[in-house]
C-alpha cells in the first residue's frame, strides 16, 4: 500500500499538533525498524526492506491491518485473526483510537497517561509530550503552564532566567505558609434563626448586637452594629414584603425611598444625590436591589441617629418592643450631612398565598468621612451590596481563582439623549463641564469606549449631532451646540419643542445598529463588538408613552431585545419636576440605574455611569460570589516575577469589585498589559471567602 501520514492530520485541528504527532508516529515506525514508500503514480509499494505492510488507511483515518492488503510478518496473507488492536475503538475515550494509541507511547486504557490533567489528545493539540507530565521539565506540569498562560514547551517562558516552575503564579493559590498572613477568617458571622438569616462583617463591627423583639412573629428579627473609628452604623432588618409587593427595585423606590426622603425634611434641596438599581439575582439567586443616597438632614444627627430613624421608620416594629437596653447609645459626634446605602433582598414564600421575606440592610456615615476616607466608601458597599447575606445553614468556603490578562480591551458606546427644553440648560450645562472629567475618568479603566449626543426632538430622529467621538473637546462641544445653544438641527428658531425621548432613542439606535433600510455611515455605526449604554436626560415625563398612548412594554422589549443597551435615566421624581416613571422602568428593565434629575451632585451620578460600564465589560468576572469585604487580589511582580504585590481596593489606582456582575475591574497603574493571545506576562489572584450555599431558592426559611 502506499502509506501516506495524511491521515493523521484529519484527526488534529492545529497545524502544531499535526507535527507533533507526526514526529512521535515516525519516531515509532523508525525504532521498529521499518520503512516504506509509494510509486510515482500513487499506488502501493512494499516496505523497502521487505519488512511488514501496515495496511490500507481507513476513511476515518486509522490503519487498517485486517484488510486484504494486509500481510502477516512472513510476507503471506492475513490468515483472518486478530493481529493488533480495533482501530474502530477509542478505549480511553481520549480522541485518540486503540491503533494510533499502539503508535504512540500512549496507554489506550488511559486517557490521561501521564496523569498532568490534560488527555493524550490535549496534549497533541499543544504540541506536549503526552507521556511526561512536565514536558520542559521547569517544575510545573504541562495543564498548570498551559492554565496560567505559560508555555510548556519552554522552560522559562519568558527568557528572564528564571524557571516556570519557581514563578509565584504556579503557587499563587496555596495557603500562605505563615499562617498569620491568612486571609481566611477575616469575616465574622451572626443571623438569626428565626428569620433565617447569616451576615458576614469585618472585625470592626464585632460590637453586632442581635435585637430582642419580645413576641414579634417571624419571620420579624433585627441586628445592629456599627464601628466608631470610621464611623460606619449600620442594621440587617427582616421584615414581611409589603402586600402584593414582589418586585425589590419597586420596593425600594415606594418603600424605603420615602423614609430617606423624611431624614431629609421631606425637602427636595436637602436629597442631593440619589441613585437605585434594578433588580438583579444575589449568590443564592435571591432578587435585590440597591439604592444609595445623600442627605441633609435639618438639624445635626450623629450617625447611629440616622441608622436608628431609618430603622424604626420601614415598620416592622416600634422602639417600645425592643427588649432590654433597646438601641445602642448615640451619643457621637454629630453631623448634618450622611450617606445612606440601602440594600433590599425578596426572598419568595414556598406558600404562595403567604407573603414574601423582605431583608434590608442599610448602612450610614457622615458625608465628610466618606468623602475623605477609602476604607469607608468600600466598607458602605461591602455591607450593602448582598454578597455578606446568606441563609442561616450556609457554611463559609475558601476560595482562590486567577486570571491571565484578557486580549483585547472591551468597548463601549454612550448613547446621550438629552432634553433641549429651556428647563434643563443648567444641567445640559453640568453634563458639558463634566465632560473632560468623564473622559480621563473613563481613561483610567480598561475600557475601550465612544460618546455622541442626540436630543429629545422627534424630528432629528435620534441622529447623533456629530459622529462618535472620544474628544472631551468635541463631546462638550456637542452637548452644547447640540442641545444648549440647538444649533445646525431642524430645532434652532423654534421655540415649542418636542421632548420624546424614548421614540428618538428607538429610532436612532435602530439607524445605528443598521436595523432599517438605509445603512448607517462608519463614523455613526455601533461597533458590532461594543456594549452600548443608553443615557435619559431630561426633566420631563416620557411624552412618548403618556402623550401618544405607547405602551411602555413596546420600548422595554426594544431596549431589551434588538436595542441591545443598558438604559440610565436621570429624570424627574414625584417630589421633583414631572415624573419621568416610564424612564425610570425602561432603566430597570434593561438592568440600568435611574437617578433624580434634582440631585445636587450629578456629577456623582455620571461618574457612577462609567463605573456600572466597567463592571459589566470586565473580563475578570470571579466563578463564585465572595463576601466582598475578603477580597485580596495580588499581581505578579514585574521586579521579581517569583513574588507577588498586593492590590489596594482603590477606584484612582487600584482594583475594585462590582456585586451586580460579580467582577473585578484594575484601574491606574495595577492595569494588567494585555495579552497577546499566546503568552501573558501579568498575572492576577483573586482569593476570598465565600457562602457555601446550602439551600435552593424557595427551599428554606419558608
Amino acid at each position: 500500500m502506499c502509506l501516506s501520514l495524511g491521515h493523521l492530520s484529519r484527526r488534529l485541528e492545529s497545524g502544531s499538533a499535526m507535527k507533533k504527532l507526526l514526529f512521535v508516529g515516525i519516531g515509532v515506525v523508525a525504532m521498529a525498524g521499518l520503512s516504506w514508500g509509494c510509486e510515482s503514480d500513487g499506488s502501493d509499494r512494499w516496505p523497502v526492506d521487505g519488512g511488514t505492510d501496515l495496511g490500507d488507511v481507513r476513511p476515518d483515518g486509522s490503519f487498517d491491518t485486517n484488510g486484504p492488503d494486509a500481510r502477516e510478518p512472513d510476507g503471506g496473507r492475513d490468515t483472518g485473526e486478530d493481529t493488533g488492536p480495533d482501530c474502530s475503538l477509542d478505549t480511553d475515550a481520549d480522541g485518540l483510537n486503540d491503533c494510533d494509541e499502539a503508535e504512540l507511547c500512549t496507554s489506550p486504557t488511559d486517557g490521561d497517561t501521564d496523569d498532568d490533567q490534560l488527555s493524550d489528545f490535549e496534549e497533541l493539540q499543544a504540541g506536549t509530550d503526552p507521556c511526561r507530565a512536565d514536558t520542559d521539565n521547569d517544575g510545573a506540569t504541562d495543564s498548570e503552564e498551559l492554565d496560567l498562560g505559560l508555555n510548556p514547551n519552554k522552560p522559562s517562558t519568558f527568557g528572564d532566567g528564571i524557571s516556570d516552575g519557581d514563578r509565584w503564579r504556579v503557587y499563587a493559590c496555596e495557603p500562605p505558609e505563615d499562617p498569620n498572613e491568612d486571609f481566611t477568617g477575616t469575616i465574622d458571622y451572626y443571623g438569626s434563626y428565626a428569620a433565617n438569616y447569616k451576615i458576614g462583617l469585618s472585625p470592626g463591627f464585632s460590637n453586632y448586637r442581635q435585637l430582642k423583639l419580645g413576641n414579634l412573629p417571624a419571620p420579624i428579627a433585627a441586628g445592629v452594629y456599627g464601628d466608631s473609628l470610621t464611623s460606619v452604623y449600620g442594621f440587617i432588618l427582616s421584615k414581611e414584603a409589603e402586600s402584593e409587593r414582589t418586585e425589590p427595585d419597586v420596593s425600594l423606590v415606594e418603600f424605603v425611598r420615602p423614609e430617606v426622603f423624611e431624614l431629609a425634611g421631606n425637602q427636595q434641596e436637602n436629597l442631593i444625590f440619589e441613585m437605585n438599581g434594578g433588580a438583579f439575582a444575589t449568590h443564592n439567586q435571591h432578587q435585590a436591589a440597591i439604592g444609595r443616597y445623600h442627605v441633609e438632614t435639618p438639624t445635626e444627627r450623629s450617625a447611629a441617629a440616622v441608622r436608628e430613624d431609618l430603622l424604626l421608620g420601614l415598620d416592622a416594629f416600634d422602639k417600645e418592643d425592643i427588649d432590654g437596653t433597646g438601641l445602642p447609645s448615640t451619643d457621637e459626634k454629630t453631623h448634618s450631612r450622611f450617606r445612606i446605602f440601602v440594600s433590599v433582598i425578596f426572598r419568595a414564600n414556598a406558600n404562595a398565598s403567604a407573603p414574601s421575606q423582605a431583608l434590608v440592610s442599610a448602612a450610614v456615615t457622615p458625608a465628610s468621612v466618606y468623602e475623605s476616607r477609602n476604607q469607608v466608601r468600600f466598607q458602605m458597599d461591602d455591607l450593602t451590596n448582598t454578597t455578606n447575606i446568606s441563609e442561616v445553614v450556609d457554611g463559609t468556603l475558601v476560595g482562590c481563582e486567577t486570571f491571565t490578562p484578557a486580549e483585547e480591551i472591551p468597548e463601549a458606546h454612550f448613547y446621550w439623549v438629552l432634553d433641549q427644553s429651556g428647563s434643563m440648560a443648567a444641567e445640559n450645562e453640568t453634563l458639558s463641564g463634566f465632560s473632560q472629567g468623564f473622559i480621563e475618568r473613563t481613561r483610567s479603566t480598561q475600557l475601550g469606549f465612544k460618546l455622541g449626543v442626540t436630543n429629545m426632538d422627534p424630528r432629528n430622529n435620534g441622529r447623533l449631532y456629530n459622529p462618535w467621538t472620544t474628544s472631551a473637546t468635541q463631546f462638550f462641544s456637542d452637548v452644547r451646540n447640540g442641545v444648549i445653544d440647538c444649533t445646525g438641527w431642524n430645532c434652532a428658531g423654534e421655540t415649542s419643542r418636542e421632548e420624546k425621548g424614548l421614540q428618538v432613542a428607538m429610532e436612532g439606535i435602530r439607524f445605528m445598529r443598521g436595523l432599517t433600510t438605509q445603512r448607517p455611515p462608519p463614523v455613526e455605526a455601533i461597533d458590532s463588538n461594543a456594549a452600548m449604554y443608553t443615557v435619559f436626560f431630561t426633566d420631563e415625563h416620557a411624552s412618548s408613552v403618556q402623550d401618544d398612548n405607547v405602551p411602555v412594554q413596546t420600548y422595554i422589549d426594544f431596549f431589551r431585545g434588538a436595542g441591545d443597551t443598558t438604559v440610565f435615566s436621570i429624570a424627574g421624581t414625584p417630589d421633583c419636576g414631572e415624573p419621568g416613571s416610564a424612564y425610570q422602568d425602561v432603566a430597570r428593565s434593561t438592568g440600568g440605574k435611574f437617578a433624580s434629575v434634582c440631585s445636587g451632585d450629578l456629577e456623582g451620578i455620571l461618574s457612577d455611569i462609567i463605573y456600572t460600564a466597567v463592571g459589566e465589560q470586565s473580563e475578570y468576572k470571579l466563578s463564585r460570589t465572595p463576601v466582598s469585604a475578603s477580597l485580596t487580589v495580588f499581581m505578579e511582580s514585574n521586579d521579581d516575577p517569583t513574588t507577588s504585590q498586593f492590590v489596594p481596593r482603590y477606584r484612582e489606582n487600584g482594583f475594585e469589585y462590582f456585586a451586580q456582575n460579580n467582577s473585578i475591574a484594575f484601574f491606574g497603574s495595577y492595569r494588567p498589559e494585555l495579552s497577546d493571545g499566546k503568552i501573558a506576562e501579568d498575572f492576577v489572584a483573586v482569593r476570598y471567602e465565600y457562602f457555601d450555599n446550602f439551600c435552593v431558592s424557595g427551599d428554606c426559611g419558608d
